[in-house]
């Protein structure tokens, strides 16, 4: 293969991972907004407990994200 036809083959991976990459955005967005709002939706007391600790950071994590904020 020559280094033309490897720069094109390389370019159409780039660009079909991209097109995956917004394809999955577009459908896991609006589930991920539900998620948010049925996360908020629970008691506090239910948010706090500690067995819900390491899903209560994930949740925030995501929150985060969500609003462009990146504390990672």
């Amino acid at each position: 293969m020559t280094d033309e036809a490897d720069k094109l083959r390389k370019a159409a991976i780039a660009d079909e991972i991209e097109r995956c990459r917004k394809d999955q955005a577009a459908a896991v967005m609006p589930i991920i907004g539900t998620l948010l709002d049925a996360w908020d939706g629970l008691p506090g007391d239910l948010r706090s407990d500690p067995g819900m600790e390491h899903f209560s950071e994930i949740i925030v994590q995501i929150n985060d994200a969500m609003e462009g904020h990146d504390d990672g």
